[in-house]
């Protein structure tokens, strides 16, 4: 499972049984609840109501089609840098609208597209099987295509004004290298336990900023050569003693020290811009 929540507490959303109760009917009145494949806890998307924050849901174009994507941003106004976050294959569900809450928390106007749009979206899938099922069956080069329109939508329509960052998630990730190779412009990009494109890298000028855990070998170990492909614009930290979902505090694998230092260090390299 790639789903991610960077740096929370996870005991900090325990809920009463009249919270559970009510969550429950919100469920059955259209929010997510979403089986998980690793260990069957439910997921609910929880709807927050911080008064530093303003969401909306928008629809965008991309070629013959229209797609949908969540919008976070700060409630102050102003200029804010802005960045598209690329979910993992459990798609646009509760946790990633969450990190968008967050990083529009930490001064970022966020957009968050939803890839499985072409499909009817997330909501309309039962358990995350299907989920990552339908989102492997997508054409990589329609994904890429999509979030091209995405990036050019938010610099055009949304924020013009600002600059635009990346962030990808597990799934997401190389799609974060492939949004880099398509566009110009985009500042910065962080992935995730994310893997990497074989071709392209070349076309590449943005910075990168990648978080591996030290046992999921395979991802971790192709560091390296990612390092020697890009140089100075690659970046990695390597989190001893920790694997591939250590920054998602719905994994087994959740390590909250990690999690917390691969959230800094993200938030201090996006600011940097």
């Amino acid at each position: 499972m790639e789903s991610h929540n960077p740096g929370k507490n996870p005991t900090s959303r325990s809920i009463n049984r009249r919270q559970w109760l009510r969550a429950t009917a919100a469920v059955t009145a259209g929010s997510f609840l979403l089986a998980t494949r690793a260990n069957a806890c439910a997921w609910l998307h929880r709807q927050d109501n911080s008064p530093n924050v303003q969401t909306e849901n928008v629809q965008y174009p991309s070629g013959d089609a229209k797609l949908n994507a969540f919008v976070a941003k700060p409630a102050s106004g102003g200029l804010h840098s802005s960045l598209v976050l690329i979910h993992d294959d459990a798609g646009l569900n509760g946790r990633a609208i969450e990190t968008a809450r967050d990083f529009a928390e930490a001064g970022f106007f966020t957009f968050a597209p939803d890839l499985l749009s072409r499909s009817g979206g997330v909501a309309k899938f039962q358990s995350l099987d299907q989920i990552a099922d339908a989102l492997n069956r997508l054409s990589p080069d329609q994904t890429a295509d999509d979030l091209r329109a995405g990036y050019s939508y938010l610099r055009t329509k949304l924020n013009p004004d600002a600059a635009a960052s990346a962030v990808g998630f597990g799934w997401g990730g190389w799609r974060t290298f492939v949004l880099a190779a398509k566009v110009s412009g985009l500042a910065r990009a962080v992935v995730y336990s994310g893997s990497t494109p074989t071709t392209g890298l070349h076309e590449i000028d943005t910075n990168f900023l990648a978080h591996y855990g030290q046992y999921d070998f395979r991802l971790a170990g192709n560091a390296l050569w990612v390092e020697k492909e890009l140089g100075k614009r690659f970046t990695y930290s390597i989190y001893p003693g920790v694997d591939h979902g250590f920054y998602d505090d719905s994994s087994p694998q959740f390590n909250a020290d990690a999690a917390k230092l691969a959230w800094s260090r993200t938030l201090e390299f996006l600011r940097a811009v």
